[in-house]
């Protein structure tokens, strides 16, 4: 048995390494989300007290590199102005940049001092509240991610308690709440495919 053990030894040690690398991840302080201590952000619903129109996003000289590859510049220099309400597409070969530019808009990641700035209705995205900048904004990735639970726990999500019993409960015009939900699935081109399932929602 002990020879067993030692034998396996180093199979364990490299699982210990992983698992210590794991929590030292989970403990690390977010360099996006602010911290508790800092100065609050202004919220991203109103502008000057009134509603935004929409979202104009900028990208103002943007220079960016993954933390794990800082040699390796993904974007340079990327210039673009995206105003509200227009459709945009990029393209281009892989590793060009375009999921990068995606994260970035979404704020996955910031440009490192003096590579350039993320701006959002004339303001650098950073000056915004995280949380509340990312409640104005919907992403859909290219690796879907679905939540253990239901389909409707999974277009939930991102709603807060009090938001979610609001959406649960009929609305003036008389909605349920699966009204609702299939409203939201038909606007993203759900419906067809949740309609498949016996239970839908």
């Amino acid at each position: 048995y002990v020879n067993h053990i030692m034998f396996q030894l180093p199979q364990i040690l490299e699982i210990i390494v992983h698992v210590e690398r794991v929590f030292e991840i989970l403990e690390s302080a977010s360099l996006i989300e602010p911290m508790p201590d800092a100065l609050p952000k202004p919220a991203f619903a109103k502008e000057d007290g009134k509603p935004f129109s929409g979202i104009g996003i900028e990208f103002q000289s943007v220079t960016f590199a993954y933390p794990t590859m800082v040699e390796k510049k993904i974007l340079r220099g990327l210039s673009l102005k995206i105003p509200a309400g227009k459709t945009v597409a990029f393209v281009g070969e892989r590793g060009c940049g375009k999921s990068t530019a995606f994260h970035m808009i979404k704020r996955s990641y910031d440009p490192e001092p003096g590579c350039g700035e993320m701006v959002v209705n004339g303001r650098p995205l950073r000056e915004w509240s995280v949380r509340d900048y990312r409640r104005h904004i919907a992403t859909v990735s290219q690796k879907i991610m679905l939540f253990d639970g239901t389909i409707k726990e999974n277009i939930l999500f991102g709603l807060s308690d009090d938001e979610r019993r609001a959406f649960e409960r009929p609305s003036a015009d008389g909605k349920t709440c699966d009204d609702k939900l299939q409203e939201l699935a038909e606007k993203v081109a759900a419906w067809e495919f949740i309609q498949q399932f016996p239970l839908r929602f």
